[in-house]
């Protein structure tokens, strides 16, 4: 029976939690540079509610999820245009 445990525990986790990488938490720097934009920008989307995100004190994170979620919803739509909404 230990065995059998040892086998489940050996199976990696991280492909089976996290099989695409969709939970992982970005910072704002990153999310800037997958927009090829500056990290004010990108404050300026969470700070209008237009992307959300998580904060740890002064921090804020973007789920990655969350963050591929706003780029299908917004897909060919220009963006400096919704922050002046």
């Amino acid at each position: 029976m230990e065995n059998e445990t040892n086998k489940i525990d050996k199976v990696d986790k991280n492909e089976v939690i996290f099989p695409d990488d969709t939970d992982r938490l970005m910072s704002i720097a990153e999310v800037a540079a997958r927009l090829r934009t500056s990290p004010a920008f990108v404050s300026g989307l969470l700070n209008t509610g237009l992307l959300s995100a998580l904060k740890f004190g002064k921090n804020r994170r973007i789920r990655k999820i969350i963050f591929n979620e706003f780029l299908e919803k917004n897909d060919g739509k220009d963006l400096q245009e919704l922050l002046k909404l």
